[in-house]
């Protein structure tokens, strides 16, 4: 979770720092007591969470971490825009007469599941990623759950 100040320094602080520290291991091979060889190709790295970040606005967290090149959202394999809002998760659970195709416009997706790529780690393969917006209390969180069937080789 980085800050909900959508693109303020403070969230791209955090885009920073995260990115610096998951770098380190990257680079490290994952444990400095370990052996870099030994380990090569049977890691993968993902990152999930909440990045309070809508996918195309600049100046965000995640602008800074993707701006590296080496992270791919996974949703652009197989997900979709239809039901793809995460945040809030009331749009979901609305007794309005919007059809179901309208009601995740009315949110946005802020939520993401992240890989790595390195040739010194294994590749993630997303089979098929969704939100899960149906079922369980809107009360309970303001976000819903990111669901991915994913592949490591």
């Amino acid at each position: 979770h980085i800050s909900h100040k959508i693109c303020s320094e403070e969230q791209r602080s955090h885009a920073k720092e995260l990115t610096s520290w998951i770098n380190s291991f990257a680079v490290s091979g994952m444990d400095t007591n370990l052996d870099t060889e030994k380990i090569a190709r049977k890691h993968a790295m993902i990152l999930c969470g909440d990045l309070n970040s809508p996918v195309s606005l600049p100046r965000t967290g995640l602008s800074v971490i993707m701006a590296d090149g080496k992270w791919t959202d996974l949703w652009n394999h197989h997900g979709t825009y239809d039901n793809s809002a995460t945040m809030p998760s009331s749009v979901y659970k609305s007794k309005s007469r919007l059809s179901s195709f309208f009601k995740p416009m009315l949110g946005m997706r802020i939520d993401y599941i992240l890989s790595y790529r390195s040739e010194d780690l294994l590749s993630v393969i997303c089979n098929e990623i969704k939100v899960l917006n149906e079922g369980g209390h809107p009360e309970a969180s303001d976000h819903c759950a990111v669901w991915a069937d994913l592949h490591l080789s």
